[in-house]
């Protein structure tokens, strides 16, 4: 595990991603270069686009480049460089801004570019010189060929077409030749650049020169990435076009090009370049992102935690249903128990049958219930429209009885809908007069889940003990003290999370226990906080059992042991749709750790690069920073927020706001703002209805610049 203050080597990290890259070649398409090669027949001019048409990076995203070139110059002893990717991608947004001002200028040079890195933001011109050049060199070395055009023109080339290469890019024409070259592509006719040109294929003034060099009565069939640069505009200049998108990049910038992402970046790369275009496309994009972005969270967090429990000696760890069952599977493949010398379970454990439990405690002892136990069941059981119905549909309490002591006189009809205003008076109406019938609810499931917990050992006073969940309040961990204290079990229990909320585990640490947090502790950075709070239903999903919720436990005949008793799953539709989904995810994540413990390298990612801190930076990239595939993909989730489980939202509407008071609501309902936020500006948002927009974009003004940026 590295620490915090080095940086990556990326000469090695390059190194063993490409001999593991030569070792699994991606699979070319053959079925698509026979169609192309049937309806290119009548043209005589073939072009391509170069970056993600002819050739790709083994970095997931263009500007991932400069992160490399950090980390590189860095770690052979530039300190300047620190920082420099930022500034990078800053000065090139700067210089195009200046030279459009100027003399209204389509393209701009890699010259240009550290120009302004010198001038604007302070770097000498030997730096200056020598972080170009790294660069350019970095650009020869993370490309690859796209085996697909490699092929396609190779098969042209024996037709005897004229093979040609039209590429938007501030890289010289010489850059570009080399990087043709390494890959192979020696066999062509002209290479267009527009840095060189000072022309676009953006703006379609590139098509001018084009033919001036291969003349007008030549048929022109062009391929590429862009949707606009490569297919709308050659159209108009009458141009056929393929929009090619097999390897299509998309800008991030969640983790603000800090080098930490280059783990994260190369490994989501390297699951794309062996996705089988064969194969089901929604599926591999499951995996993929369980192979990249699973497997360096679940590997960074089981070893933070390794450090954990043997540092304060933990003799028995119970990792807590449903969110830590993954956890403690990377757990238990990495054989922690045996290594540290303590022993792990998997702990049934719900907030319905711990808050019922805490219910009848308090009512035993108290004879009422606090305001937490009634938030519980009103205001976490409720959506905004439910009747009152829904408040008392889990206790089979009478409307007779719920109507006797005067509630329809003052709330009106249990179908009516909640009215939000009066939830005190509601709770009110609970304690005074509905206890006696909720009491042997709370006493069934309160005998039930203690004989459970002191079947399972969490109530032993001799063991020092340790729950792992994925965190957010704490609440699952101040549960348990309070159950224990009830039974009169002093010792603290320890709490190890993924992310804590500050404002509600700060007052809980003395009465829970010790909490530790990996990824977001007590005391966040804003865009810490901003990456924790587009996290937490992703996550919480990624982390799903392959079970449903427990509602209860129950003594078997047979072992005479307490088992958890589940939510039913109806049609099997939940363990149909963890199958289809969140399994290939997890399956996906678990291989890779197991690579990493047997061979110490995964898809040439070494285990020793893996920490925390690129852990967080690949959830920036992916919950800050989303593509569209994810969004697609993820978005499609339904989530939900009540503990029963019974209603269940889109993680990101499909559907663009009617009203602006809609905005807030449809932004964070499903817990992924930036999420929901990028969709609606690639639905257009922007064009469509620029009010909304506005509105919507305020939400974001904690974002960082560069995240904003993208809305």
């Amino acid at each position: 595990m590295i620490t915090t203050n080095s940086y990556l080597d990326a000469n090695q990290l390059l190194s063993t991603v490409r001999a593991d890259y030569k070792k699994n070649i991606m699979v070319t398409n053959k079925h698509y270069v026979e169609l192309m090669l049937n309806q290119l027949q009548d043209f005589d001019i073939i072009s391509f686009d170069v970056f993600d048409t002819v050739v790709t990076r083994l970095v997931e995203c263009p500007i991932d480049v400069f992160a490399f070139v950090e980390a590189k110059l860095v770690s052979q002893g530039c300190t300047l460089a620190a920082g420099f990717a930022k500034n990078r991608l800053l000065a090139e947004q700067q210089a195009r801004n200046t030279a459009y001002d100027r003399n209204k200028a389509e393209e701009i040079s890699i010259d240009e570019i550290y120009h302004t890195l010198v001038t604007q933001f302070g770097y000498t011109k030997d730096f200056a010189n020598i972080a170009k050049s790294c660069e350019q060199n970095s650009e020869v070395d993370l490309c690859i060929a796209i085996s697909d055009h490699f092929e396609l023109i190779s098969q042209l080339k024996k037709l005897g077409k004229t093979i040609i290469f039209v590429s938007d890019m501030y890289l010289h024409p010489h850059n570009i030749e080399m990087i043709l070259k390494t890959n192979g592509f020696v066999n062509y006719d002209h290479l267009f650049v527009s840095s060189y040109l000072g022309k676009t294929k953006h703006s379609g003034k590139i098509w001018a020169e084009v033919r001036n060099v291969i003349g007008n009565d030549k048929k022109i069939f062009h391929f590429g990435d862009n949707i606009h640069a490569d297919v709308i505009t050659p159209n108009k200049y009458g141009i056929q076009t393929q929009h090619y998108d097999r390897f299509l990049n998309e800008r991030r910038v969640g983790a603000e090009l800090n080098p930490y992402l280059l783990p994260f970046s190369f490994l989501s790369q390297a699951t794309k370049l062996r996705q089988n275009p064969n194969f089901d496309i929604k599926k591999q994009i499951w995996s993929s992102l369980g192979a990249s972005l699973g497997s360096i969270i679940l590997y960074s967090f089981t070893n933070w935690l390794a450090e954990q429990i043997k540092t304060h000696k933990i003799d028995h760890v119970f990792f807590c249903a449903r969110d830590a069952q993954v956890i403690h599977k990377a757990w238990q493949l990495q054989d922690f128990d045996n290594k540290i010398g303590c022993t792990s379970s998997y702990l049934y454990v719900s907030r319905r049958v711990l808050r019922y439990s805490l219910c009848y405690t308090e009512i035993i002892k108290n004879k009422y219930l606090s305001e937490a136990s009634l938030n519980f069941i009103i205001n976490e059981s409720c959506e905004p429209w439910d009747s009152y119905y829904q408040i008392f549909k889990p206790f089979n309490i009478s409307q007779t009885k719920i109507y006797q002591d005067g509630f329809k006189a003052i709330f009106g009809n249990l179908e009516s809908k909640i009215d939000w205003s009066r939830v005190n008076e509601i709770k009110s109406y609970i304690q005074e007069f509905l206890l006696d019938d909720l009491l042997p609810v709370f006493k069934q499931v309160f005998d039930n889940t203690t004989n459970y917990y002191h079947q399972e050992g969490l109530m032993s006073n001799n063991n020092k003990i340790a729950i792992v969940d994925l965190g957010w309040n704490g609440t699952i961990q101040m549960s348990i003290a309070n159950l224990r204290s009830y039974f009169g079990v002093d010792s603290k229990v320890y709490g190890y999370y993924y992310g804590l909320f500050r404002q509600n585990t700060t007052g809980r640490l003395y009465k829970n226990g010790p909490m530790a947090a990996a990824f977001w502790s007590k005391f966040l950075r804003q865009d810490e906080t901003n990456t924790m709070i587009n996290s937490i239903n992703l996550l919480e999903n990624f982390h799903s059992a392959d079970h449903q919720t427990t509602i209860n436990f129950h003594l078997s005949t047979e072992d005479k042991r307490y088992h958890p008793t589940l939510k039913e799953d109806k049609g099997h539709k939940y363990i149909n749709s963890f199958n289809e989904t969140i399994k290939l995810f997890q399956d996906a994540a678990l291989q890779g750790i197991s690579k990493w413990i047997t061979s110490g390298s995964y898809m040439g990612i070494s285990a020793d690069s893996i920490d925390i801190i690129s852990a967080n930076a690949a959830m920036a990239q992916v919950f800050c920073s989303p593509n569209k595939n994810e969004i697609e993909t993820l978005g499609a989730i339904e989530h939900s927020m009540l503990h029963n489980h019974d209603e269940f939202h889109r993680i990101v509407p499909n559907h663009l706001p009617k009203k602006q008071d809609q905005i807030s609501d449809l932004l964070h309902r499903g817990g992924w703002p930036a999420g929901v936020m990028t969709h609606w500006i690639n639905l257009g948002i922007k064009e469509k209805n620029p009010a909304a927009y506005q509105v919507a974009r305020q939400h974001f003004d904690n974002y960082s610049d560069l995240i904003k940026s993208k809305f």
